[in-house]
């Protein structure tokens, strides 16, 4: 079943802040570890701030599916990583109006 367990955000001066959704159980979501793994390789590419959405769901999943998730994640995290260096991302100055 698709959804957003966890929002991970990272402000561009190291402050992190989670939330952390209920799942139909009542307990709450732990995909922010998965995001967190993410975070970790992608931080030093960062020009600002940064918002993860995270969201697995299985059913019946076997501690080796959730380790197998660790592995795919490191692997996209490497992904983005690579983008992230190479890609010429412009972002301009904002230009706020005087008073």
């Amino acid at each position: 079943m698709p959804h957003i367990g966890t929002l991970t955000s990272y402000a561009k001066e190291g402050v992190l802040s989670l939330q952390q959704f209920p799942s139909h159980s009542g307990r709450v979501h732990k995909d922010n570890v998965l995001a967190e793994r993410v975070l970790t390789t992608i931080k030093p590419y960062l020009q600002g701030n940064c918002v993860l959405t995270a969201g697995v769901h299985v059913d019946g999943i076997t501690k080796e599916q959730i380790q197998a998730s660790f592995t795919m994640v490191d692997q996209l995290a490497e992904k983005l990583a690579q983008w992230l260096k190479t890609e010429q991302i412009m972002t301009p100055l904002p230009q706020y109006k005087k008073s």
